[in-house]
């Protein structure tokens, strides 16, 4: 599978349509994704839908139109940035653009796509000499906790 088709971010709003295509993308990424594929629909919809509606994420398709990979991004405030980075975190409307620390909530590549969409990341959204954050959790079994493994990298 080729990334060909993107459907990326700008400064427009887009249209309720598009929305609710790219949002079923996402949720279909996630039936396919172990780390994805028990996640609630509400925590889903509270990591992706503003996002979404803030043109802060980025979407991919093979040639054929079928959904490849998903991230998206928020700018969060020094404070929220550390919830975040501690694990479970809850968005609220107003923190997807409540400071400069650049995280990305969500990276969906169940099919091997990762390193392309990271290079996209660095290529098209992380300004040079910029930290992106991100978290990762870990699939385990029965009732442990599930520790997170806190990515960061910069654009040089």
């Amino acid at each position: 599978m080729s990334l060909e088709r993107e459907v990326t971010a700008s400064s427009r709003c887009l249209p309720v349509r598009e929305q609710t295509a790219v949002l079923g993308g996402v949720l279909w990424l996630c039936q396919h994704s172990d780390l994805h594929l028990n996640i609630p629909v509400g925590l889903l919809v509270n990591r992706v839908a503003a996002s979404i509606e803030l043109n802060q994420f980025r979407y991919f398709e093979d040639d054929n139109g079928v959904p490849v990979g998903f991230c998206n991004w928020a700018y969060l405030s020094d404070e929220l940035l550390q919830e975040a980075l501690a694990g479970e975190f809850l968005f609220k409307t107003d923190y997807w653009r409540s400071g400069e620390n650049l995280f990305f909530p969500e990276m969906l590549a169940p099919f091997g796509h990762l390193r392309r969409i990271v290079r996209d990341i660095r290529e098209n959204i992380v300004p040079r000499n910029q930290r992106g954050w991100s978290v990762r959790g870990q699939i385990l079994a029965g009732d442990e906790d599930k520790p997170v493994r806190v990515h960061r990298f910069r654009n040089n």
